[in-house]
């Protein structure tokens, strides 16, 4: 049977002090642990889950989702007209058979 060895600390930074001298100890790396409970009342705060609206860690999200929302139509408007052509031609040829015309699509000659 294994033992297990626990603790609570107020900081972090205690947690790992203490892990680290457990290694130091001479314990394998790999069966020294530290997990994190939010403190009651923290859990499930907001309607869409989760104790905050945005990570405090995520400070420019808004700024690189805006860009890349830019970034995403310049290319898109460039790449449709682009196509332009294309999809005028294809156009035409599709006008001819559904208008089901004897007009043979001259947009793609043989």
């Amino acid at each position: 049977m294994s033992t297990i060895i626990a603790g609570h600390f107020q900081l972090q930074e205690t947690a790992l002090d203490v892990c680290a001298a457990f290694k130091a100890a001479g314990f394998d790396a790999g069966r020294v642990s530290t997990f994190f409970n939010n403190p009651p009342g923290q859990h499930n705060v907001i309607p869409t889950g989760g104790d905050r609206a945005q990570s405090p860690g995520a400070k420019q999200t808004p700024e690189a989702v805006a860009k890349g929302e830019v970034t995403g139509a310049a290319v898109g408007a460039a790449l449709g007209a682009a196509t332009i052509p294309l999809t005028a031609r294809w156009g035409r040829c599709w006008a001819a058979w559904s208008a089901r015309t004897s007009a043979r699509c001259t947009a793609f000659p043989r």
